[in-house]
């Protein structure tokens, strides 16, 4: 994720220094750029982690084409699937465990603090 933003920031920063170059600055143009960037990013890190991807993949990639009921409940449970979400959280840097505690790591509060930011910006109201 961090490696697309970057990505993301170098790219729109070239754009705009390429305008500036020409001798115009298309400050629009540079807005759509980094939106459809950032549309791109959010899109592809989603069917990344789809839930619904990963069942149809699982059955997709099984020898005889199909799973029993029960069997595909045991691989697609919910504990393993919240347990699958914490361990990539933690791997990305958001939360910490420790002793059967989960805590927010500082990069994990200034995420939320952009992200709030961003809502009350664009007056989103929180839907959960």
């Amino acid at each position: 994720m961090l490696k697309g933003l970057l990505l993301g920031i170098s790219s729109c920063a070239s754009l705009g220094v390429y305008f500036y170059h020409q001798g115009t600055v298309d400050i629009i143009g540079l807005f759509i750029f980094f939106t459809a960037w950032l549309f791109y990013l959010m899109a592809f890190i989603n069917l990344l982690n789809s839930a619904t991807l990963k069942m149809l993949e699982k059955l997709h990639n099984e020898p005889n084409g199909f799973l029993y009921a029960d069997d595909f409940e045991i691989v697609f449970n919910e504990e393993d699937g919240l347990k699958t979400r914490l361990a990539s959280m933690e791997l990305n840097g958001f939360i910490a465990q420790k002793n059967h505690v989960i805590i927010l790591t500082s990069k994990a509060q200034i995420f939320l603090k952009i992200i709030y930011f961003l809502r009350k910006l664009l007056s989103i109201d929180y839907v959960g």
